[in-house]
């Protein structure tokens, strides 16, 4: 599922926009209804569905852990929330192509893959550098022990 489908249909089933700048209640919530459909529906980090609105990772974490609370509270954007689930997930069905899937999964797991072996990489340099470290603060103790700047 792509992030701007999911935008559409929440600004035409809330009819607000949530592009916009402002902090309405209304446009908060639907800001919200936007974040959880985009963690429920694509692989997107919290920084990229906050980009797509113009806010941070923050926010969105923020409007996850608040929207149950909303939504429990508010039949209307519950209401909303489950008709909006309900046609991505008919829109999922209609258009499943298990080549796309599959590539999908494919190209995600090279992203990992290609992401874990930058941090292996990343890992053995530390490790370099903490060993490098080590042996000069073991040279250091040695001299200041040689020379009585250390009494044990």
């Amino acid at each position: 599922m792509e992030i701007e489908t999911i935008k559409q249909l929440v600004n035409k089933n809330t009819k607000v926009n949530i592009d916009t700048r402002r902090r309405h209640r209304d446009i908060v919530e639907a800001r919200a209804l936007y974040y959880k459909l985009c963690r429920e529906y694509t692989f997107k980090s919290l920084s990229e569905i906050g980009k797509s609105v113009s806010r941070d990772h923050a926010t969105v974490l923020w409007g996850l852990k608040n929207f149950e609370n909303w939504a429990n509270q508010n039949v209307a954007l519950k209401s909303t929330y489950l008709n909006i689930k309900t046609k991505i997930e008919t829109i999922q069905a209609e258009n499943i192509d298990s080549n796309q899937a599959k590539q999908d999964f494919i190209n995600r797991w090279l992203k990992v893959k290609e992401d874990n072996e930058s941090l292996v990489i990343t890992n053995q340099e530390l490790v370099k550098e903490l060993k490098m470290v080590t042996k000069k603060l073991k040279k250091r103790n040695d001299y200041f022990k040689k020379n009585g700047y250390i009494i044990n």
